[in-house]
């Protein structure tokens, strides 16, 4: 996830991307005791979600074997492999 924050970063720094809405990235802890803690947290913000979220991205079965499968709407898709596809070292 600090990973993406950071390419993100990079890649509207030196493209001049900026979001049309707010990015949030969240962790969570008590994942495996019953999804405690994103419950917690969407429960205290239902209503914002409700109106603004746009989209979820789940990061927590994402694996370093080199292979990025992407589902997400078209435009949301084009930016992740356009980012995906640059080297940031």
């Amino acid at each position: 996830m600090l990973e993406m924050a950071r390419v993100l970063s990079i890649y509207s720094k030196e493209t001049g991307w900026r979001p049309r809405r707010t990015i949030i990235f969240c962790q969570w802890d008590a994942e495996e005791f019953g999804l405690i803690g994103s419950t917690e947290w969407v429960e205290q913000n239902l209503l914002q979600l409700k109106q603004r979220a746009v989209a979820y991205i789940n990061l927590d079965n994402f694996n370093g074997n080199m292979t990025l499968n992407i589902k997400a709407v078209p435009l949301l898709y084009r930016l992740i492999v356009d980012v995906a596809s640059r080297q940031f070292f």
